[in-house]
């Protein structure tokens, strides 16, 4: 019999997904067959996260334990960053917040090398700014740099 714990994962997941789904209904639908809208992203990741939380309450694998020792000190760390995270996106903006949870999170995972943890935050917030903001056209929390708003 699975245990009552590992259910929780699957299940957290399923209201999320449920609720990414709910809200990306309320968006604005795109007005052209080639734009799909604001709220198709939303809504596909919503149905990914609902297919994948079902694939994982049905799952049979061997009885999981939660990390521990450095492992679970990872674990809290990576949830605390993402907290951060999630907390300093407006008012730090897109990029900023984005490069310094890259950064840290390097840094808990065990990358050691400065230069390519910088160098690889920078890069990847670029990166899906440049994807969001061009590409999608989606609008991200503003960045301010000296007297340049991003």
């Amino acid at each position: 019999m699975r245990p009552v714990g590992s259910l929780i994962p699957p299940l957290l997941t399923l209201a999320l997904g449920v609720a990414v789904v709910v809200i990306s209904m309320s968006l604005p639908p795109g007005g052209l067959s080639a734009d799909p809208g604001p709220g198709s992203l939303p809504r596909m990741v919503g149905i990914a996260l609902i297919l994948l939380s079902i694939y994982l309450l049905f799952k049979r694998e061997p009885h999981e334990r939660l990390p521990r020792g450095e492992g679970a000190v990872r674990l809290v760390l990576t949830l605390v960053l993402t907290l951060g995270y999630i907390l300093t996106m407006r008012p730090l903006g897109f990029l900023t917040s984005t490069a310094v949870f890259l950064a840290a999170l390097m840094v808990v995972i065990g990358l050691r090398r400065p230069l390519v943890i910088i160098g690889l935050s920078i890069l990847l917030s670029a990166g899906v700014y440049g994807l969001f903001r061009y590409g999608l056209e989606v609008p991200l929390p503003a960045t301010r740099i000296g007297s340049v708003t991003l």
